[in-house]
């Protein structure tokens, strides 16, 4: 598969951030660490239980 031998996920290749917001949050995410994107499931999750 391409994304494998590029090293990314195929998200990553079939992201446009430009075509709209979900694509835009997609591509925020990706430059972040993996204790920043912990940090933000738990709040969505505590977010849910409201």
């Amino acid at each position: 598969m391409l994304a494998d031998h590029l090293g990314v996920l195929p998200l990553d290749l079939l992201t446009f951030p430009e075509d709209d917001e979900r694509q835009r949050l997609v591509d925020r995410i990706r430059t972040m660490s993996s204790a920043e994107i912990k940090k933000l499931l738990k709040a969505l999750a505590d977010q849910d239980q409201r």
